[in-house]
């Protein structure tokens, strides 16, 4: 009896709370689990370690005391993010956006094998990308640095 009486409870708190999510929200909350966002926030971390290995290098740290620093920031990344917090300003970010229609076609695209492969490599190229931008912004730092000059100099002395 107590099982039927917990089954029954349970359908009712579930059909309810589904009553109360909109067909907008649904669609959002089905795409965000197509593209397995979950998975893509715990593999965040990899996009932060050229971040890490400059600041290791900057720090000039021997190899342990790298792997310190990089445990500092997984554990950081692991423990400290709300990631129910950040699933759903996701969601405010795509509904914002992205029409109904445009959330229902991206979820159809990736449930296809293209889509699938675009979801896998993505965070990969992304975070190429974003190591050939730090390469090239290091390669031309020389060039700010002589345009910022000026600039500095002649505000410094505000702050003096």
């Amino acid at each position: 009896m107590k099982k039927v009486f917990g089954m029954i409870l349970w359908l009712s708190l579930t059909c309810s709370a589904y009553a109360n999510v909109s067909p907008e929200t649904q669609a959002e909350e089905e795409l965000i689990s197509v593209m397995d966002i979950e998975r893509q926030m715990l593999g965040g971390f990899d996009a932060m370690l050229p971040m890490i290995d400059q600041l290791s290098e900057n720090l000039q740290l021997n190899d342990s005391e790298k792997i310190e620093l990089t445990d500092i920031y997984r554990d950081w990344f692991n423990n400290s993010f709300d990631r129910k917090k950040m699933k759903s300003m996701i969601i405010n970010i795509y509904s914002e956006t992205f029409s109904q229609e445009e959330l229902e076609d991206m979820i159809q695209f990736y449930k296809t094998p293209t889509g699938k492969k675009v979801l896998e490599k993505l965070p990969g190229l992304s975070k190429a990308a974003m190591q050939f931008g730090m390469a090239e912004a290091q390669d031309k730092q020389s060039l700010l640095i002589e345009k910022l000059t000026p600039f500095i100099e002649s505000h410094q002395s505000k702050y003096e």
